[in-house]
């Protein structure tokens, strides 16, 4: 029996305007937990959320010190990695987690989905390229391709608004800067097979 791997793509979505704001393009079957921190440092420009809402697969005391006590950005991660059982998780935030769980903000990750729906009906849902470095190539122009399209069909319809289209979020921060960052929407991390 073979061992089919296949190409798969993480992404960070501004849950407001559908941009993808960081890509991981890698291949699978693999798990997520270890693929926040490239995440993080393939963040596009100055854009830094407040607040990110991850899907089960990067649940792990580390990733929520990452996000929460390295990076000043509140994590929403579910509780639910390992055996299922009664017991609350031991770490500090998986047990926040699995006792005050915002089940409001983590409502909209939802969006992420969107925008891989958005991606697979626009631009298909395969790749034709066969080699590792083509498919990382044609995931990662894609993604270029999406948001290229969000900004132009905001031109298109919203002419009334501002010609520049800035997402409203301030500096990113450097390590260590006790300064804070404001970001109007939340962001959503998934990562799906494509």
């Amino acid at each position: 029996m073979s061992y089919r791997r296949f190409p798969k793509l993480g992404v960070v979505v501004d849950c407001a305007r559908h941009l993808i704001l960081s890509m991981h393009r890698g291949q699978g079957p693999r798990p997520d937990i270890d693929e926040l921190l490239d995440l993080m440092n393939n963040m596009t420009g100055d854009i830094w959320p407040e607040q990110m809402l991850l899907d089960a697969g990067y649940d792990s005391e580390g990733n929520h010190e990452l996000l929460r006590e390295v990076l000043d950005i509140e994590s929403v991660i579910p509780a639910t990695a390992g055996r299922p059982t009664e017991k609350l998780p031991t770490g500090k935030w998986r047990w926040l987690m699995a006792t005050d769980f915002n089940h409001e903000d983590y409502g909209q990750r939802w969006q992420a989905e969107t925008v891989m729906f958005m991606l697979k009906s626009r631009q298909g849902e395969s790749l034709t390229a066969r080699t590792y470095h083509a498919r990382r190539r044609e995931m990662g122009l894609m993604g270029l391709a999406h948001n290229l399209m969000i900004v132009r069909l905001r031109e298109l319809f919203y002419r009334a608004m501002p010609s520049s289209f800035r997402l409203g979020c301030s500096r990113r921060p450097t390590w260590g800067d006790a300064s804070t960052y404001s970001c109007p929407a939340a962001l959503l991390l998934i990562t799906t097979d494509t």
